[in-house]
């Protein structure tokens, strides 16, 4: 009995003397924007002891301690390998591991370094603009310790039917003024109109930033006023006016003037989960072919008929699956881009229609996901549905072009007029395919520019009910000469092209396939757009 038990004692102390761990937890951060490095591998060097930080940099790692624990290894894709004594973060609390990034961290401008390698290259000055297009940020004053940003460059020059040429110049202040509460704003002035915008912006975060307020995970609470053009076909009603180099292509005589004020609160939680929700309250003015968008009413003078007013409340609700991102300055790069990604939003509101108060009412919802094809190249589909309820005057109706948010690609239809398709129901999918080997591969073209071919399609199909089509009801919401039914044909257009030229530039021809008969239908493109 007595062996038994001097047994069991020594069994007893064996387990506790092989149940002890070494033990330490942190995060770890890139160490020149001081932002979180997802998903980094951390392990005990020459053991299978491990672990892999989550989409926010944080890890916690054990090991027995019968393993010699001498060094850790911090690895990242994008950084460089690092190697460190076990001995400095253990018992420390929270460690604080910062990784330098690698030389090839950043693809894009990567490539437009080598198309300049040589001093004498012609290109180099397209290198340069590449670069700062790229950057789209510069900053005022020493970049080590300035405190206001100059931008968007890729949104200072804009062409548009109404505005012709148009400028915009903006500034955004970053957390070395304060880590909480920021402040955004640009003027723009279009030289056909003769009219200014602007746009002034100030958001205070709930957490405190390393640089902006939009890094991963959002925590705001935002104001913002606005006083520029929009074209209800071309853009979503959230959509910011960032428009790249060229924007509303095919708004002819088809845009308005609009002014807003809006109130959200936004949120992104570590699971992926991401609502906002919003107040806003917005006037839009009319011009050229959109004058009488309102009905004639008792009160029939022209400045009534040409002003939309309209108080809204709404929600987005967007669901990441694997939501990461790696941060630098003003740019936050998905580093998940595989998971599917749902987003739902709902508004609601009344506007001066035939009553005081008319009700509006509208769903959003739209999925996406890429699918990798092997060798083949990339595949990415996106999927989106709309609907309005209640009758409606044109600003306020679908089109094809009003695509929502989306991290891949997700361009929308090229050959449409601007209110071409007006629905109060609504389907869209589009679907873009970019090959890794295909004709281009392995030439000096697909190295050296790191350029690859690409196809769409993208297939648009709506309604319109009879409460919102004219019909010479004077009760009804006139509809511009170029809007026209889909009757029951869906709008179908494809291209094929090449993407990545220059990291930068997206050249294709676009065609277009049903609807060929309406009245001043675009047939077919060739188009040099941006692709970032």
């Amino acid at each position: 009995m007595k062996k038994l038990l001097l047994s069991l004692v020594a069994v007893f102390c064996f387990g506790i003397l092989f149940a002890r761990e070494w033990r330490c937890r942190g995060v770890v951060t890139d160490s020149c924007h001081r932002t979180p490095v997802p998903y980094a591998v951390v392990y005990v060097h020459r053991t299978p002891f491990g672990t892999v930080a989550d989409n926010l940099g944080r890890f916690s790692l054990s090991a027995p301690d019968s393993v010699r624990v001498d060094t850790l290894v911090v690895a990242a894709e994008g950084f460089e390998l690092r190697y460190l004594a076990a001995s400095d973060i253990r018992d420390h609390g929270e460690a604080n591991i910062r990784l330098i990034p690698d030389a090839a961290r950043r693809l894009q401008p990567e490539i437009a370094s080598k198309i300049a390698e040589s001093p004498n290259s012609p290109l180099k000055m397209v290198a340069k603009i590449a670069h700062g297009i790229i950057d789209d940020w510069l900053p005022l004053g020493d970049a080590r310790t300035n405190k206001f940003d100059l931008g968007r460059i890729q949104t200072f020059p804009t062409v548009n039917p109404v505005e012709g040429f148009r400028l915009r110049l903006g500034a955004a202040s970053n957390a070395r003024l304060s880590p909480r509460f920021f402040v955004k704003g640009y003027v723009a002035y279009g030289f056909k109109d003769k009219k200014p915008k602007y746009r002034g912006e100030a958001a205070y975060s709930f957490d405190e930033k390393a640089y902006h307020e939009n890094e991963f995970p959002k925590n705001n609470l935002r104001l913002v006023y606005e006083n520029d053009i929009y074209a209800p076909g071309d853009a979503h009603p959230r959509d910011a006016n960032d428009f790249l180099l060229s924007a509303y292509r095919l708004a002819h005589n088809q845009m308005t003037y609009r002014r807003f004020a809006d109130l959200s609160y936004e949120r992104e939680f570590q699971n992926g989960l991401a609502p906002t929700l919003w107040l806003r309250k917005s006037r839009i003015r009319a011009q050229s072919n959109l004058l009488n968008m309102l009905p004639h009413t008792d009160d029939n003078t022209p400045s009534n008929r040409q002003t939309l007013n309209l108080a809204q409340a709404g929600f987005l609700l967007r669901y990441a699956f694997r939501e990461a991102y790696l941060q630098e300055k003003r740019k936050r790069y998905s580093v998940e881009m595989l998971s599917p990604v749902l987003l739902l939003g709902y508004s609601a509101g009344t506007f001066n229609g035939p009553e005081n108060n008319s009700p509006y009412h509208r769903l959003d919802f739209s999925a996406q996901k890429r699918f990798l094809l092997g060798n083949a190249g990339r595949l990415d589909v996106v999927g989106e549905f709309s609907k309005l309820w209640n009758i409606a005057p044109v600003p306020l109706l679908l089109f094809p072009a009003q695509r929502m948010e989306h991290a891949i690609e997700n361009k929308g239809s090229f050959l449409t007029q601007s209110l071409e398709f007006p629905a109060d129901e609504q389907y869209v999918l589009r679907a873009t395919f970019v090959a890794e080997e295909l004709f281009l591969s392995g030439t000096e073209v697909s190295e050296g520019l790191h350029a690859r071919e690409f196809f769409s399609m993208k297939i648009a199909y709506g309604k319109l009910n009879e409460k919102n089509y004219p019909l010479d009801n004077r009760g009804i919401y006139p509809l511009p000469p170029m809007s026209c039914r889909y009757n029951e044909i869906p709008y179908v257009e494809g291209s094929l092209g090449i993407t990545g030229i220059f990291g930068l530039l997206r050249v294709e021809y676009v065609h277009r396939f049903t609807h060929r008969d309406t009245p001043n239908a675009l047939l077919g493109l060739l188009r040099v757009d941006i692709a970032l």
